[in-house]
């Protein structure tokens, strides 16, 4: 397999703009990861190492499946958007005890939604 340079930094570009066209900056959304990520690991966390997690989902993505392409032009916008993140941390904020019910219940509305698709865990294993 041969992958091309200049057509995953192409794609790669693309699919930056693809997402400030539907979410805004990049910088804004892993800002927003960063706040979501303190108060679910409450620690403080970067909004660039947010997007080195994502980097990481990446090529682990590259390591299962070395031929689909598109994955390496998600690795090259997310380690570029990342380049350009700051280093500063986000503090756990100080949220109400409702708003981290809200967030516990809407992870337990999300995973029941997907449940059905996911595979069954073997309780042997």
């Amino acid at each position: 397999m041969t992958i091309s340079v200049e057509n995953t930094l192409a794609n790669a570009a693309g699919g930056i703009n693809e997402i400030r066209k539907d979410y805004g900056s990049a910088s804004t959304i892993f800002r927003m990861a960063a706040h979501l990520a303190a108060i679910q690991l409450d620690r403080p966390i970067s909004p660039q190492e947010v997007a080195r997690i994502a980097a990481c989902i990446q090529q682990a993505k590259i390591a299962m499946r070395p031929d689909v392409d598109a994955t390496y032009s998600e690795l090259a916008a997310t380690l570029a958007i990342a380049a350009s993140l700051p280093m500063d941390t986000i503090q756990r904020p100080n949220v109400s005890e409702r708003l981290e019910e809200s967030l516990d219940e809407a992870g337990r509305r999300i995973a029941k939604a997907f449940s059905p698709s996911l595979p069954k865990a073997d309780p042997m294993e």
